[in-house]
């Protein structure tokens, strides 16, 4: 059996990495995807910029001309697993928002553990029948997916640019590196 069928695109999460962070915690999460993302770009040597007023735009970056990016932390679904990468949000009374006018969805799966950074370009994104981006799209990435949808809008997989393990999941994982 590849390693692809045994454990899908990443190893699966350790219990340590399955800690929801509620309350604030999600800012200082969030603020650490942003982090992730501008390290990355630095080291790549791609020019970033935080706009001082946050209207839908976490950073501007020099990719390969100054664009727009928005910033999603992905959250685990507790349902069934899956990674939920969102591309739109909801206000406090949960009502959908109008949608990002960015050129680029930054995607950060974050633990204590691992790192993975997806750059999805906005025109890729599924649309709604209003024009605005879907409000999310879920991923099994930790096992191998026998369950196909019926139709696919869009293989989020594709734009997986950098992924960071911690010493921890090589020792649990071994086998996943073969």
């Amino acid at each position: 059996m590849s390693n692809e069928n045994k454990y899908g695109l990443i190893p699966p999460l350790l219990e340590e990495e399955l800690v929801v962070l509620k309350g604030l915690d999600t800012h200082y999460s969030g603020s650490a995807c942003v982090a992730d993302f501008q390290s990355f770009f630095l080291t790549q040597g791609v020019n970033i910029a935080v706009p001082e007023v946050d209207d839908g735009t976490d950073l501007l970056i020099k990719y390969p001309s100054w664009s727009k990016a928005q910033v999603k932390k992905v959250v685990r679904s507790k349902s069934n697993g899956g990674f939920n990468f969102f591309f739109n949000s909801t206000n406090a009374s949960g009502r959908k928002l109008k949608g990002y006018d960015v050129d680029f969805f930054l995607h950060c799966i974050k633990t204590c553990y691992r790192s993975l950074l997806f750059i999805t370009p906005d025109h890729v994104v599924p649309r709604r029948n209003d024009g605005q981006q879907i409000m999310t799209v879920e991923a099994v990435l930790d096992r191998h997916n026998r369950v196909h949808s019926r139709e696919k809008k869009l293989e989020i997989t594709d734009y997986l640019v950098s992924s960071t393990y911690a010493p921890e999941i090589y020792k649990a994982f071994p086998d996943f590196w073969d």
